[in-house]
């Protein structure tokens, strides 16, 4: 992938990033973060994309997330979602992760492209996308124990970013960090070491 591809979630002390298909908090800085964080372009003529799982958007109360492309990814409900989604502007529904990924980087229009959830979409990157990923802005969320019931895997995280103080932001309910891929993203991975 040429584009930047980045991981923004906000997750628990715990690592829970939601409850019910639900965020457990209302933190309206958090969300005015995140909003700055994928609505930001360096060229006006660009849109970042926002991809997400199929229980992410319907979470959303006033989907499509506006000014961003917003795709969806579903292989169980693909044909239900197209079908919900179909004449919404800068909506697109895949059914892979690659195929969402091979059309982001094709399309001029998009400059960063942000996973936004939910646990499995995070996870499945954090595992077998990891390579690709160039950074992650994380918050986690400290002003009170939320229950939670679906995780984001925080040792693949600490294993795979670097967090330099310069960029963690303490604010009264969340900690917001900022974090580059410490792994080497030029690397060949299909071939096998001599």
């Amino acid at each position: 992938m040429n584009k930047n591809l980045s991981i923004i979630v906000a997750s628990s002390l715990e690592y829970g990033i939601g409850f019910e298909n639900k965020l457990c908090w209302n933190i309206p800085e958090e969300l005015k973060y995140f909003r700055h964080i994928t609505l930001s372009c360096l060229d006006k003529n660009t849109k970042n994309c926002v991809i997400m799982g199929r229980n992410t958007w319907y979470s959303i109360p006033k989907a499509p997330l506006k000014n961003r492309i917003n795709i969806i990814i579903s292989s169980n409900n693909y044909d239900k979602i197209k079908e919900e989604t179909c004449g919404k502007p800068d909506v697109y529904v895949f059914k892979t992760l690659d195929e969402a990924l091979i059309y982001a980087d094709s399309d001029a229009i998009i400059e960063n492209c942000y996973i936004i959830g939910g646990a499995q979409l995070y996870n499945t990157c954090l595992e077998k996308y990891i390579r690709h990923i160039t950074s992650i802005y994380w918050s986690i969320i400290y002003d009170k124990k939320y229950e939670c019931d679906c995780f984001i895997a925080s040792n693949l995280i600490y294993n795979n970013f670097k967090f330099d103080k310069e960029n963690i932001v303490i604010n009264d309910k969340y900690v917001s960090m900022y974090g580059t891929n410490k792994n080497d993203l030029n690397m060949i991975v299909d071939e096998p070491p001599d």
